[in-house]
Order: structure tokens, then sequence, then C-alpha cells
């Protein structure tokens, strides 16, 4: 996982087109023309740099662990706005 300090964006790489269908609020999915800028390893803030540095043996996100993360991320965030609305 990438993360850009100046824009607040995190990006997580994952295979080529496996995103399709993809409608989340709050994220977008950059598509195959989309350029990234990649950091060195090592790097560290406040510079882009690698959040989760990439392995020998995993390189790409799992996009449906991903899909079910931020599902759950953005449901508790909604369910905690919407009850401090209430109050």
């Amino acid at each position: 996982m990438i993360c850009d300090p100046w824009t607040r964006i995190h990006y997580f790489l994952v295979a080529p087109r496996s995103t399709e269908g993809w409608r989340l609020p709050q994220t977008v999915a950059c598509g195959l023309a989309t350029y990234v800028v990649v950091p060195p390893l090592g790097a560290s803030e406040p510079s882009l740099h690698w959040t989760v540095e990439p392995s020998a043996t995993r390189v790409l996100t799992d996009v449906e662990r991903l899909r079910s993360a931020m599902e759950h991320v953005l449901s508790t965030r909604w369910r905690k706005e919407h009850d401090q609305n209430a109050e």
C-alpha cells in the first residue's frame, strides 16, 4: 500500500481489471491508464512512502479482501456519524 501524505490518499495495488464493477463510496478504482508514482523501498514520512511494503510473496492486494475491509470500515464509519447526528 502506497501513502501519499500530501493528498492523504492510499493506493492499493491490485491485479489489472480486478476492480471492474467497484462501487464503494469515498473510493476510486483507478484504471489501466492510471499513473501512480511508486516510492523506493524504505522511503518514509513525510514523503511518498509504502505503508505496507511489498514482499517476494506478496506484491498485490487481494481485491475481495480489500472490498470486504472497505465495506466494513465505511459501514462502521457511517453508523458512527449517523448515531452522532441522531443525538
